[in-house]
């Protein structure tokens, strides 16, 4: 009897020490894996925007159109701040199309004057997107035009595209600065 109490002993012994082993590994795993959501790029035609919330922030992918992205180098007299160098971005994104791909754009869906959220094509004229509730008006790069309330380009969190996957993957959305 005393070599059978003494190995179930044993044996748990081992089970706990084993499982919180485990348990700390992955812990210590998920703790180094960083936070992150992604955008499905399958079934999002050109000219179409598909959003996720990350950290509270709505995050906008845009799936731009030959057009769209000739435009972009084109079109830059009217603009506030055409090679976005005081705007809110990773470096992958000074280039005229402000993203890693310049048939993707990845944008933080607030207005840098009062963080509204912007809509795609609510401009009066051929620009991309509008603040419904300052008028601000930005380009298909999310780039301000000049004159405008806002102060700056919209903000470009840290991403990266997984064409395994077809996704778009969030990794980081910094705080974005509104007129204060």
């Amino acid at each position: 009897m005393t070599d059978k109490r003494t190995s179930l002993a044993r044996r748990n012994v081992l089970r706990l020490a084993i499982g919180a082993a485990v348990a700390g590994s992955a812990g210590r795993v998920l703790a180094a894996t960083p936070k992150s959501d992604a955008l499905s790029l399958n079934h999002l035609d050109t000219g179409k925007t598909r959003t996720i919330h990350v950290d509270g922030y709505p995050i906008l992918l845009l799936r731009r159109d030959a057009g769209m992205i000739s435009a972009l180098k084109q079109q830059t007299a009217n603009l506030a701040d055409p090679d976005s160098q005081h705007s809110q971005q990773p470096a992958y994104a000074k280039n005229p199309w402000r993203s890693r791909d310049p048939e993707f754009l990845v944008m933080v869906n607030h207005c840098t004057f009062d963080g509204c959220p912007i809509a795609f094509g609510g401009c009066p004229s051929s620009c991309g997107f509008a603040c419904p509730c300052c008028g601000s008006q930005y380009d298909a790069a999310g780039r301000v035009q000049k004159f405008q309330p806002a102060p700056r380009n919209l903000a470009i969190p840290y991403y990266r595209i997984d064409r395994k996957q077809q996704s778009v993957i969030i990794e980081r959305v910094e705080k974005v600065r509104t007129v204060e």
